[in-house]
């Protein structure tokens, strides 16, 4: 038994480059599943859950804060699980590389005459002892990072004073508990693999047999339907505008899109490479020195790690959607602060003026003053069709489509775009994130309002940051002084009942207050509750309602959340995401070492083949990368789809996150590949020279 653990030990520091990352990994893994786990045990946190409901006649509704509170705490409840499934998966499959690595001593120890079971306790024993102590120092570290973690979301969701940051037992014996069980499941696979495994096996180099050219083509084909496929998924659940079972994301399909991304990519890295490399070498290219040695196995090479290159391709993918969601999460939580305090609609001038006086006495009268304050006037919620004598879009599916008309010296005012447009004309502004297709394919040259017949002059999306909230939902429309005036004194529109929507002139008011936070949020308070007492006397078909989802505490709370959970799993996946890469660079170093050491014998120098090491390199690090990114980009209607529940209206900002996130992705990609690829090629030229 000594012996067993001082040949443990012993492993363990002459496979210090094996076992220090994956010790590295494990820490930050177990840190972060216990900084999410904690938080969702706090019992602060849960007394003010418990305020959030309210029951009525045995239904269950929302009265407070404390439901934003149980959507913060069930989604990083879920956020735990998925870094738990997250660690589990990596953790095999990292692993599985290092058992690829080590199988060669355990199969000396075979021959050397070790039993079996000792050989078995010799591995379990490894990983125990790396494990084991790994877990408890992930633990002590999230215990010193809890307070940290704690006030710095408290302070970002503006956690009330009654929640205060607290050290939960049953989260670290939940924490414990999960990675030991991932350890040891490890170790049972390890315990399995070399009881059904003999000496020549682990030590022993496995055959290859090469197929039949026909065969390749078959795969090449096939996993280029597969791919194609998922890209036809992806597209059909494109976001229409219209809320149907079909374009809400479902987490099905993410899971469709991802097994047929999964497999076809495999078989393209099986059989396409094949093929290519196949074309090459009957290429004059080939028959150049550098060429020859760089290309020659490369087909072979391809096909031996297709398992591996497609991990890193789908991996990666999954990893500039993460990155892309942390984006978004990130800018339509901070679009929170551009947003107006409070919007207010009235129908008459009158009353307009009425409601503008009580909010300003009732803001001076809580120490806030208007910092700023914007007023048009719009006639809103018109539903374009035949029957309403508006025509706007070429709607063959029939969806509902829902228009605002505004003046155009009222938009001027309001707007930080000026625009000129005469009596003929139309400018239409849209949510390009909904209806993009729609808006570029679909609208008529020339629209009808109420018998008056306007060329379309530009069609525009709305910006996010442009605080027009009456515009935002549908199409907006920018027509002339004299137009507007001519639709609200129309006969048609003056005729409710001929509408199938009752449709109205608004006096739009939107107001931003100066003071300290927590003043602002009281009053906006004051102002909801006390709307229909204080404010409604006398005026008809009122709107008073806060708009900046910062002082909406239900909604600001779970906006928030998602910045932080969606952090916290990009960092898992990048993490892991790096290990892999590099245990892919160090186990083949090992064995491509054989094959340069043959090299190197027949004649080849060692700078020939440090400069083949680094062409192999750069083309199998250069092709995940572009896989992965052709995938993100053929996928993207998953991840549009999902914007449309954050605080983003433009394509345009999503296509500059998308691009951002490539960029992040290309520079994380560049520096593993910098930093592997230095080791990859010493372990080449160590066994290839100093070893010779």
């Amino acid at each position: 038994m000594k012996l067993i653990f001082k040949l443990s030990k012993e492993n363990i520091r002459r496979n210090k480059e094996l076992y220090l990352p994956y010790i590295f990994v494990l820490i930050l893994s177990v840190v972060l599943f216990f900084l999410c786990i904690n938080l969702t045990f706090n019992d602060f946190l849960n007394e003010e859950i418990k305020n959030g409901y309210i029951v009525i006649e045995g239904e269950k509704y929302v009265n407070g804060i404390g439901a934003g509170y149980d959507a913060l705490k069930e989604q990083f409840q879920n956020v735990s699980i998925v870094i738990g499934i997250i660690s589990l998966i990596f953790t095999l499959y990292i692993g599985n590389f290092i058992y690829k690595r080590r199988s060669m001593d355990y199969g000396v120890y075979d021959i050397l005459g070790m039993d079996k079971k000792h050989i078995q306790f010799l591995v379990i024993s490894e990983i125990l002892i790396l494990g084991l102590p790994s877990i408890l120092l992930g633990i002590l570290g999230g215990i010193a990072l809890n307070k940290l973690n704690f006030l710095f979301i408290s302070r970002i969701l503006d956690f009330g004073e009654n929640i205060k940051s607290q050290l939960s037992l049953k989260s670290i014996c939940i924490t414990f508990v999960v990675f030991l069980s991932i350890e040891i499941i490890l170790c049972v696979i390890y315990f399995f693999k070399i009881y059904f495994s003999h000496a020549l096996q682990m030590i022993g180099k496995k055959k290859y047999n090469l197929r039949k050219k026909k065969f390749y083509i078959f795969e090449s084909l096939a996993g280029i339907l597969l791919i194609l496929f998922a890209y036809y998924l992806s597209f059909r659940n494109r976001y229409t505008g219209e809320i149907t079972a079909r374009n809400i994301i479902q987490f099905n399909d993410i899971v469709e899109v991802s097994i047929l991304l999964l497999i076809g990519t495999f078989l393209i890295y099986q059989g396409l490479t094949v093929i290519v490399f196949s074309y090459v070498k009957k290429q004059r290219i080939y028959k150049r020195k550098d060429n020859f040695i760089t290309l020659s196995n490369l087909a072979f090479r391809f096909r031996e790690n297709a398992i591996s290159l497609t991990i890193i391709s789908i991996v990666g993918c999954i990893l500039l959607n993460f990155i892309a969601s942390s984006i978004l999460n990130y800018n339509g939580f901070v679009n929170n602060y551009n947003d107006i305090d409070l919007y207010t609609a009235t129908e008459t001038k009158k009353d307009s003026e009425l409601l503008n006086k009580k909010i300003i006495n009732l803001a001076e009268e809580n120490g806030l003053g208007v910092k700023e304050k914007t007023k048009y006037e719009v006639l809103n919620f018109l539903l374009a069709n035949d029957e309403n004598n508006i025509k706007v879009v070429n709607n063959s599916n029939n969806y509902e489509r829902y228009f605002t008309i505004i003046r155009n010296s009222e938009y001027n005012n309001i707007s930080k775009i000026k625009e000129k447009v005469k009596d003929n004309e139309v400018i239409i502004l849209g949510n390009s994130l909904y209806y993009g297709k729609e808006m570029k394919n679909n609208i008529l040259p020339e629209i009808s309002l109420f018998e008056n017949n306007l060329k379309v002059k530009t069609i525009r999306e709305i910006s996010s940051n442009e605080n027009l909230d009456s515009l935002v939902d549908g199409y907006g429309l920018i027509v002339s002084d004299n137009i507007y005036e001519k639709i609200i004194n129309s006969s048609k529109f003056k005729n409710q009942e001929s509408l199938e929507l009752v449709s109205a002139v608004y006096i739009v008011q939107d107001y931003k207050f100066d003071g300290d936070f927590k003043t602002i949020k009281e009053f906006l308070n004051k102002v909801e509750d006390h709307y229909s007492k204080a404010f409604n006397v006398g005026m008809e078909k009122t709107v008073v309602s806060t708009v900046n989802a910062r002082y909406l505490s239900f909604i600001y709370v779970i906006n928030g959340a998602a910045v932080f959970y969606s952090t916290y799993i990009t960092l898992i996946f990048l993490i892991n995401f790096f290990m892999i890469l590099y245990y892919k660079q160090i186990v083949e170093g090992y064995e491509d070492a054989n094959q340069f050491k043959k090299l190197y014998k027949i004649g080849l120098s060692e700078e020939e083949i440090g400069e083949s090491v680094q062409k192999q390199i750069k083309i199998f690090f250069l092709v995940p990368l572009l896989i992965s990114i052709i995938h993100f980009l053929l996928t993207l209607s998953l991840s549009t789809n999902m914007a449309s529940y954050i605080d983003v209206t433009s394509m345009r900002e999503m296509n500059i996150t998308f691009l951002v996130s490539i960029i992040l992705y290309i520079i994380i990609y560049s520096l593993t590949y910098v930093l592997t690829s230095k080791k990859y090629n010493s372990l080449i030229i160590k066994g290839s020279v100093i070893k010779y």
